[in-house]
């Protein structure tokens, strides 16, 4: 036993890194009275010591990164707690130091972790517009389609800079919800991030806010180039109504976006469409006086004209739009009786050289539905 004893290497002492924590100042001084092979061989100790404390300090990272699952839990029924644990990573995260949630991430820390105030470590740093933080967690496998809030909301509903949302949808983001696309197109981000989020698998056409489709919203706000960009991409949207029965090309001439309005109906969206309050987009485009989506909406159209009295003709001839009134009583619809003798009654009242040519014009053409009317004196 002895013998086995005498054999028998003393244990080595355990490493200690209470070296390091001796000020600076010190250790300079120390260093000025050593002479060079003594400095040799206290270089190489710290190098050895340095080494090692990264090894502490990565065990004691991903310790201390962020509370233990018993404060989450405390944390949820008791918010207001005075003494509230320490969240280093949320912290580095909220102040923007890189190299610090680098550490934390490397040290194994998972990118998808939340905060006491269960909002994810993405989420908060969406919220801060850190944009390399962003780019650092999506880097180590943090789900832009997570959710980042409590209440949950994903983190593109956020979004404060096309470098944040090109960041997001190039790791996969979708726009799942119509707060998602307004939060891009009220940042007026370029389109080509639209075609990101298609590719990432995002409904567009499926997303509605009141029954209003993404195009609807587009035209709504004047957001031209989204308009023109859905408009090419999903064409089935031109036949969607919201929940006032109107259509894309009913929103679009209300808002006196005439050149969108032209291109809807070369893109074959439906005209002579009467919404809900009973207002046919033909008559809309005559009282804002657009000859020429008139003259387009005519070539496609054979139904009915006017709603709840709203007569296009008789509106194009009380706002004086003749050219325009010269043109509907070309459509076989405006060929009635009833409709001839309207338009020549009315033009007959009006003392424009223009006006009384088109009635004239209309005794010849129509004499038998003509008989009877005569100018009205005012």
């Amino acid at each position: 036993m002895s013998s086995n004893g005498a054999n028998e290497e003393p244990p080595s002492p355990p490493h200690s890194s209470c070296f390091a924590k001796v000020p600076p100042e010190i250790l300079l001084e120390i260093c000025g009275h050593m002479d060079p092979p003594s400095l040799a061989r206290f270089s190489q100790t710290c190098k050895y010591m340095d080494f090692q404390l990264c090894v502490e300090r990565k065990k004691a990272a991903k310790q201390h990164a962020l509370p233990s699952p018993e404060e989450y839990e405390r944390a949820r029924y008791r918010w207001n707690e005075a003494c509230r644990p320490m969240e280093h990573m949320a912290k580095a995260v909220r102040d923007g130091r890189y190299f610090a949630v680098l550490g934390f991430l490397k040290a194994g820390v998972d990118a998808n972790s939340y905060t006491l105030g269960f909002r994810s470590l993405l989420g908060l740093a969406i919220y801060k517009k850190q944009v390399d933080i962003v780019q650092l967690l999506l880097r180590y496998g943090a789900d832009p389609e997570r959710s980042q809030f409590d209440p949950p909301r994903s983190s593109i509903s956020h979004l404060y800079s096309a470098a944040m949302a090109y960041l997001l949808l190039r790791f996969g983001a979708k726009i799942n919800l119509m707060r998602e696309f307004s939060a891009m197109t009220g940042g007026r981000l370029p389109t080509s991030m639209l075609d990101l989020a298609i590719l990432n698998g995002s409904d567009l056409p499926g997303l509605t806010a009141n029954h209003s489709t993404v195009l609807h919203i587009a035209i709504d706000n004047r957001y031209d180039d989204y308009s023109y960009f859905l408009l090419r991409k999903f064409p089935e949207l031109l036949d969607e109504t919201d929940n006032t029965g109107s259509t894309a090309l009913t929103h679009a001439l209300l808002h006196s976006n005439k050149p969108l309005a032209l291109e809807l109906i070369r893109h074959n969206a439906p005209v002579g469409h009467v919404d809900a309050w009973g207002v046919s987009d033909l008559w809309l485009a005559v009282n804002k006086g657009y000859y020429s989506v008139v003259q387009e909406m005519l070539a496609r159209w054979d139904g009915p004209p006017g709603s709840l009295g709203m007569d296009p003709l008789q509106s194009a001839i009380t706002i004086r739009q003749f050219e325009i009134a010269a043109l509907l009583v070309e459509h076989p619809s405006f060929q009635t009786r009833e409709h001839i003798r309207l338009a020549v009654t009315c033009l007959s009242a009006y003392p424009d050289e223009q006006a009384q040519m088109l009635a004239q014009a209309l005794r010849i053409r129509f004499p038998g539905f003509c008989l009877w009317t005569r100018p009205v004196i005012r």
